[in-house]
């Protein structure tokens, strides 16, 4: 229940005594958005309008898109469409060549292998490229990608058209890149710009709620109508003590100006769109992005492979050990084993990071002791669990970390200074829970 927790606000509180491990409650993000992993500084150079490279076929096309991204996933629901062969491409490749895969018994991954040439595919109705085997659809324009029809339909009702939104990330990163002059800085190929999170969340949720403006009937809707977002912590103040954007000399602040006018011209958006829709806004999306965002990293393909090679190979089998050292070695081990290393080059070439905002867990309170945590490695349909960590009594305080705090006892504890430090810089409040007080 959420119930005013002495004086001090809204709490989520138990009803109920909720034994340890107990599942309280799983929900679905309000909004989400797919992180820019390998925001490539020659991609961020593109300007909006600029989808086809010169010299390029539209497949060849498809391949390069993927940069900015890092990983192929899905635009709607970002699920992965990475083939098994995006385990044996070499890093530092630019282009990935999704009909090789050397993987032993890659028929057990998930994704069913695609290539990118014009064989494979149709052109539907409205001009993307339907794959004829699995049904993946490409747009040859902006090189979003979904994983059925069903996904293009829902990422289309909310946010206008991928064209529209990929060249609002685009102009975004492009944005960004400009005002923080790291030309002299980084290679023009293999150099990478971190992008924050928070403004590609923004990015997606003023996307969202223009679109909301501009299919009411109404000429002028009450801010509310188009505002999902009311009583998540985030002010535009907050953006220059969170660093969010680029900082401006003459102001002494941070801002996303440029990014917003950006937007705007993009949008053509109108002058009554931009005095309700306006650089407040966006400043607030920003920092509600910020302080109640959850970096998410999808479930790895990889991950339902390995135990489907168990079922099917057997474990502690001889022919288990010798899938799994070809395994091994094709993610570039020297002895045949598997180490944590790989587990983590799996991740960056197959599962799709996310940036996402939820209604309920955004208004749990933090505590350095809690009782509850999100568990949300899986990410599947845009779904988290929020589950007990230890038994909750009646009437007591359902409490999350908003920090990685590590072991709450002995010498590898976070000290209370760090701790303080890190809430202060990320969200803005100093903790005065029990384990605070000690």
């Amino acid at each position: 229940d959420m119930s005013d927790k002495n004086n001090r606000g809204y709490a989520l509180v138990a009803s109920h005594l909720i034994r340890k491990g107990e599942v309280i409650f799983t929900e679905r993000a309000v909004e989400a958005a797919q992180i820019p992993q390998a925001c490539r500084v020659r991609t961020s150079k593109l300007k909006q309008n600029d989808w086809k490279v010169t010299g390029e076929d539209n497949m060849t096309f498809l391949g390069n898109k993927k940069i900015i991204y890092g990983v192929r996933g899905c635009q709607h629901c970002f699920r992965s469409m990475e083939p098994a062969s995006s385990c044996c491409v070499n890093p530092n490749s630019h282009i990935v060549d999704d009909s090789v895969s050397s993987l032993p018994m890659d028929h057990l991954w998930p994704v069913s292998p695609y290539t990118l040439n014009d064989a494979n595919y149709t052109l539907d109705e409205r001009g993307h490229f339907v794959e004829k085997n699995v049904g993946y659809i490409f747009c040859p324009k902006c090189g979003a990608s979904f994983c059925s029809d069903t996904c293009r339909g829902a990422h289309d009702q909310s946010l206008g058209s991928c064209c529209m939104y990929e060249a609002a990330i685009d102009t975004v990163v492009h944005s960004i890149h400009s005002g923080s002059n790291v030309d002299t800085e980084l290679d023009e190929v293999d150099g990478e710009l971190k992008i924050q999170s928070s403004v590609i969340l923004a990015t997606r949720m003023f996307c969202n709620a223009l679109q909301r403006y501009r299919q009411k009937e109404t000429q002028q809707p009450n801010h509310s109508e188009i505002d999902p977002y009311h009583g998540m912590c985030g002010d535009p103040s907050d953006v220059t003590p969170l660093e969010i954007g680029t900082f401006a000399q003459n102001s002494n602040k941070y801002s996303l100006q440029d990014s917003y006018l950006e937007l705007c011209d993009v949008f053509s958006m109108s002058d009554e769109e931009r005095s309700i829709l306006n650089l407040d806004c966006f400043h607030r999306l920003a920092s509600i992005g910020a302080r109640n965002g959850f970096e998410i990293t999808t479930q790895s393909p990889f991950r339902q492979y390995h135990s489907s090679l168990l079922r099917t190979t057997g474990r502690d089998t001889e022919q288990h050990a010798i899938v799994m050292k070809q395994v091994a070695n094709t993610l570039g081990s020297s002895d045949g084993e598997l180490t944590r290393a790989m587990d983590r080059l799996v991740a960056e070439r197959c599962a799709v990071e996310v940036v996402a905002l939820f209604t309920l867990v955004a208004r749990m309170n933090h505590s350095c002791d809690p009782c509850a945590e999100v568990r949300g490695h899986e990410f599947v349909d845009c779904h988290v669990d929020v589950v007990a960590k230890r038994d909750i009594a009646i009437g007591e305080e359902i409490c999350i970390s908003y920090i990685n705090l590590g072991p709450t006892v002995g010498r590898s504890a976070t000290l209370k200074h760090k701790r303080m430090k890190e809430l202060t810089a990320r969200y803005l409040f100093l903790c005065d829970c029990s384990r605070c007080h000690e």
